[in-house]
């Protein structure tokens, strides 16, 4: 071992050029691996960016999808409570044609009445001229 050391320390001393070569090469490797090192971490931040986003937008994707299905639910809620005040107006509307009914009779009644009660009336008043006349 310290034959090649010494043979490789006589090279240098002959040409002084070889060291510069080495240490060319040497800072050119040097500047690959840091480069290699700066692009994995410039594409780990972008992974990690791109993770926030997809995670963003699975978040909104969720809110989305919990907003449609209240929105589905108040619609359904709507629909059945339309069902019933349908229903309710629909009852209304027999309750008012039976008091239109009843209303009708009634006043054929009181009709009926009034008329019964004139004829009374003139009946009396008639019945009253006889007397006054005997």
């Amino acid at each position: 071992m310290e034959n090649v050391f010494n043979s490789l320390i006589a090279v240098l001393r002959r040409r002084p050029d070889i060291i510069l070569m080495i240490t060319l090469v040497f800072v050119f490797l040097y500047y690959l691996d840091r480069s290699e090192d700066r692009h994995a971490a410039q594409s780990e931040k972008g992974e990690h960016l791109a993770t926030l986003r997809i995670d963003t937008c699975h978040e909104t994707q969720d809110q989305a999808t919990a907003s449609m299905n209240n929105l589905a639910d108040a619609l359904r809620k709507l629909a059945e409570s339309d069902v019933r005040l349908q229903e309710t107006v629909s009852t209304l509307v027999g309750a008012v044609d039976e008091l239109r009914k009843s209303n009708d009779d009634l006043r054929g009644v009181v009709v009926g009445l009034a008329a019964m009660y004139e004829a009374n009336r003139r009946n009396a008043y008639n019945h009253k001229e006889l007397n006054y006349q005997k």
